[in-house]
Order: C-alpha cells, then structure tokens, then sequence
C-alpha cells in the first residue's frame, strides 16, 4: 500500500505516552486500543493490549471505504492472510470486522527494518544473502497461501532483534484467485472498484515494482520476484538497478557480487515475466545452491580464524609456562648459588682463624711479635674481603685481673701493635653495662690490622655482653668456631651490623683465651658473588626469625644510621626464604627476582606468539574471503 504505515514497527513500551492517545475504553474484542502508532492510506495502526493473553499488539484498523461489497473483500483478503503462518510473514492473530471496519490483529515485532539494518554499518556477502533468504521464504509461503504482496521493498522486510526476518505489511495484497493470473476486479463486473484493486490503478512502491505493475496490468506471483531481486540488487550494491542491463551487471560485479550471484539477480529483474524465475521457490533453490558451499566456506574460515586465534593462545600460554619455569630453575640455580658462596667464604675465613690456633700453641699467648707477622702475612685486606680484624682475646680469672693488667702495662712493647700509650694505659673494659661481673674475663689483648677503628678494641672484655658470651663459651666447649648473634661493630664513624667468630685457645687443656674474628656484614657480602649487581635482590637476617633487629646484610644497600636498608615492599613473581646453616649459627636469607630477572625476549615472547596468532588469524581472514565487505552505503 503506497504510504500506508508499517505494520510491524519498533514499538513504545506499555505506558510510555503516544500520539493522539485513545481512551482506554475503546476496544475491538479483546483487544483495548492504547494510541495510535502511524497513519497511511488505509488504515491507522494501533498499539493495543490484548486481554485475553495479556501481551501487547499491533492493531490495524482500516478506514472506512468503498461499498459494503468492498469491505467484504478486504474481509476476505484479511482472512486469507490470516491463515498465513510461516515464521518469515508477520503473524496476522485475527482479522474480523468492527462497526463497519475491517481490522487486523498483529505481532509486535521489535527491531530494524531491512533498510536500516543494511545501511547501518558494513556487511558481509553471506549475512546479507541470509536475510534475503529468509525474506524470500516468507513470500514463497505467502504465494503458496495464493497472495501476492505487491509492495516488496526494504521498508517492509523486519528483522526483529531476535534475528528473524518478517515480511510485513500486506495491505496491498490480494488473494490470485482467476486462473488466468488476471485481476480479480476485472472479472467481477458485479462489484464497483475501489481505490486500491480499481481496474487499471497502478499500486505499489515506484523503483520496486515490476514493468507490468507499472503500467496496470494484471500481477501475479512474478511481480513480487521483480521486486524482491530490486530489493536484493540494492543490498547487493547501495542503489536500485538502471535500466540498462549492461550497466546493471557491471554495477554487480563491481560491487565483487560472485557471477552466479550476478545471473541470479539480473534473471529476475528481467522486463519479461516469462524470463524470470518460475517461482519464489525456484530462486530459493538456487540461492541456497549457490550459497551453501560460500556458507561452508565461511563457516571453515571462521572455524579456522578461531584455530588460529585458540592455538595462538595456547601457545601463548605453553610458552609462559616454560618461560616461568626456565625462570624458576635460574632463580633456584642462583638462590644455591648464593648460599654455597656463604657457605665457602665462611669456611674460608674459620681456617685463618685455625691457622692462629697453631700459632698460639706452639708459642704461647705472649708472642704478641709473632702475632703481627702472622696476620701481616696473611694480607687480609686483598684475601679475605670482609675481615675487620683479627684479635686474641685472653681468658683471664676474676682474682687475677688487677695482676694481668700491671703486666700488659710494665711488660715490653711488642712492634706493630700501635701506638705505645694504648699499652701503657691498657685498661678492661665492658662492651654494654651489664651490671654484674663475668665469671671469667676475655679483655682483646692482640688485634690486628692496628687502624685507628681497631685501636678502641683493646681491653674490650666480649665475656661481658651476653650474645658474645654464649658464643665463647659454646666455643670453648667445642673446639670448634662458632659465631656470635649480630652485633654493631664500629666503623669510620659509625656502627655497622657485623658478627664475630670466636675459636677457643687451649694449651695442655689450659683455656688461654679466644681467638676472634670480626666482620662488618656488608663488608662480608660485598663482592661474595663476582663484579656487577647481584642476580637477585636478597636479605640477610641472623637466626630463625627474619627482622629489622636480625637484619645482617640487604641488597639495597645501607641507611643513613648504618643499618641495612630493606628491599622495597613490592610483589615479586619468584620469591623464596632459606637458610643457611654456619659454625655455631643460622642465617635467614629472604630472596626475590628483581624486574630485570627475567631478559626482555622472554618478557615479549607470549605477548610476539600472541600478536603472530592475530597477524595471522586476520591475514587468512583477509586472503580467503570471496570479495570485499559489501560498502555501507546511505542514501
């Protein structure tokens, strides 16, 4: 019906407001009439509400027109159409007649017209030949039903949101009932024309419809195939066929339409109905002929673009896999690595101390002559990073400290232990203020390198710290080196945190004192695991229990006030806490991969297969398509 408004369309929702809303007492049926949608040529379209089912419709009611006579054919052509069931025609619920009108019930359908789907964004061949399929399944039913449309275009062709086609809006259908394919008004002289089947009346949409409908003749089924393959032809290319033919098919094939494509559509738009297809469900046939291999096509394409994409995941996926544990396998390698180096340096610096141990009991505790000789030779500076000194610590009985005191004052100066006056004002002294005497004294009495920062050691009596004290006399009791819990050693300046091994000196099973060796922990670790910045950021910590207090030693370097600075509180992918067993003594070591553990490549390498998969994925895509996407095209 030319101008006559859709019948399916997208709907307001109940109880939004309408245009020229009418009162809510004005029913057909069951149905109540909730305000009008759209006016055309034949009729009002309704938004009703039907009561019996409780859903919302569309109610179309025509105007009141022509003869009674008139009105029993539009009746009658409703009623045809209202047997009409097939999901692509939109579902007539009732036709009937209301005070001298002819009304039809309908589905509310919500969503796009074939116009706006079309041009609203880019499509491709086989979705846009789908929905045309559908469409033509609709009219095939509708021809079947003995209807014909004769109002095919976009604006009446419906796809709901759901994804189904509808054809719609029949009000210029008729039922082809003479044999002759003729018109019926002309062979029912009995009945006056009216202004929509008048003999002669040209109905319809200008640009869809058939060069017989143009000019008045008698359609049938063949026009409604001329306008469908009008509607086709603008998917296909953005603009109704010329008249031309040849013009007609380079439009096609430039629009990279397939030539069974191009045959398809220009046989049914030709002038002569004789020429066209048979039927709607002949062209049905050989559109989905032609299609379903392009479907199967599509179909493996895609299936193939998601292989590529799932099996770029996975390896993806596998590869960070391996890559975590190639970067496990480095951080433990590098986490022994670093405990064996403690463990060695340690052992190391224990046999200089043994070395002194024979010394000691071969000549005595005087020899302080041979002590300085001995510790020169060693040359700890260049050997053994991490020494602070290297001392003797004398055992000395509470009764006979005031004697052991006068004898290191009026005793002869040994060479190379420092300046003269620290001898003659030797003193002992107690490292903190305890408040209660040691049962035995150990007041250093050698040290060695004699510095400036050494000097203060002399006289310091170790057996009067507490810490100090379990590990002499746990040493003692071994023979065997043990170390002392952490302690603050005095630096340039500064204290640092530092530990102490300590070796008992005994001679015929007389305890003669200790021999000890100091460390400044930083000192210690500086330069344990070769030139350069360590592999992994780790801490140290003396003991069992990880703390600021236990801290020995961070590779974050030291604070201000000497102490280690902690690693900042960041997540790590790789961490780790071990320990470290030593003489005497455990250290805690916390480990974690620093951010440029793991090298860049292994960093990328998910993210390059990742990438690879999508080039590839979208480079096949590309390669095996048919033609180009049809072009979104407005009008």
């Amino acid at each position: 019906m030319t101008g006559d408004v859709h019948t399916a369309v997208t709907l307001p929702s109940p109880g939004a407001a309408h245009a020229e809303p009418v009162e809510p007492t004005i029913r057909i049926g069951r149905y109540v009439l909730l305000g009008p949608l759209g006016r055309g040529g034949m009729g009002v379209v309704h938004l009703a509400r039907d009561e019996m089912l409780d859903r919302h419709v569309a109610v179309k009611l025509l105007h009141r027109r022509g003869t009674p006579g008139l009105q029993a054919r539009l009746l009658q052509e409703a009623q045809a159409l209202a047997r009409l069931s097939h999901p692509n025609v939109v579902a007539i619920y009732e036709a009937g007649e209301h005070d001298g009108r002819v009304f039809l019930a309908m589905e509310r359908i919500v969503g796009d017209t074939l116009r706006a789907w079309r041009f609203g964004r880019a499509r491709g061949l086989v979705e846009v030949l789908e929905v045309a399929l559908q469409a033509a399944r609709g009219l095939a039913a509708a021809h079947d039903a003995g209807l014909v449309h004769r109002d095919v275009k976009p604006d009446n062709i419906m796809i709901g949101d759901d994804g189904r086609v509808r054809v719609m809006d029949f009000g210029l259908a008729r039922v082809a009932r003479s044999r002759a394919g003729e018109d019926e008004e002309a062979t029912d002289p009995g009945r006056s024309p009216g202004p929509l089947t008048a003999l002669g009346a040209v109905v319809g949409t200008p640009g869809y419809m058939a060069p017989e409908q143009e000019r008045g003749a008698a359609v049938d089924a063949s026009s409604d195939i001329y306008s469908f393959c009008v509607v086709l032809y603008e998917l296909l290319t953005g603009v109704r066929p010329p008249d031309d033919r040849a013009t007609m098919r380079a439009l096609l094939v430039r629009r990279r339409a397939p030539r069974w494509l191009v045959a398809l559509v220009v046989r049914g738009l030709h002038d002569d109905p004789a020429a066209r297809w048979p039927t709607m469900h002949a062209l049905i046939a050989a559109l989905e002929a032609a299609l379903r291999p392009a479907v199967l096509r599509a179909m493996l394409r895609v299936t193939t673009v998601a292989l590529l994409l799932v099996v770029s995941w996975v390896a993806a996926w596998q590869a960070q896999v391996v890559i975590g544990q190639h970067q496990r396998s480095r951080f433990d390698a590098e986490v022994r690595r670093i405990e064996s180096a403690v463990q060695q340096r340690m052992t190391a610096y224990v046999q200089v101390l043994r070395g002194g141990l024979g010394l000691f009991q071969v000549a005595g505790s005087g020899d302080a002559d041979r002590w300085v000789r001995y510790v020169s030779t060693l040359q700890l500076g260049e050997r053994y990073p991490g020494f602070k000194s290297l001392s003797f610590a004398a055992a000395v009985a509470p009764a006979e400290l005031p004697g052991f005191i006068r004898r290191i004052r009026t005793g002869p100066l040994p060479a190379g232990l420092g300046d003269p006056r620290l001898i003659r004002q030797f003193t002992v002294r107690s490292p903190v203020q305890t408040g209660s005497a040691p049962p035995i004294h150990s007041p250093i009495v050698f040290v060695a390198p004699m510095v400036r920062e050494n000097e203060r050691v002399l006289g310091v009596d170790m057996m009067q710290e507490p810490g100090r004290r379990a590990a002499m006399e746990r040493a003692a009791e071994v023979d065997a080196a043990v170390l002392s819990p952490r302690v603050n050693l005095a630096g340039q300046g500064d204290l640092k945190a530092g530990f102490i091994a300590y070796l008992g000196v005994r001679r015929e099973g007389v305890l003669l004192g200790w021999l000890t060796a100091a460390f400044r922990a930083d000192d210690f670790m500086r330069g344990l695991l070769g030139e350069g910045p360590p592999a992994l950021e780790f801490e140290v910590y003396d003991g069992a229990t990880p703390g600021a207090a236990a801290m020995l030693y961070s590779t974050a370097g030291i604070a201000d006030d000497g102490t280690p600075r902690p690693l900042a509180d960041a997540g790590a992918l790789l961490e780790h806490v071990g320990a470290v067993e030593l003489p005497g003594r455990s250290w805690t070591l916390r480990y974690r991969a620093p951010p440029g553990f793991s090298p860049r490549t292994d960093r990328l390498a998910p993210w390059l297969i990742v990438i690879s998969g999508l080039f590839a994925a979208g480079l096949f895509h590309v390669m095996s398509r048919p033609g180009a996407r049809l072009s979104s095209l407005r009008e």
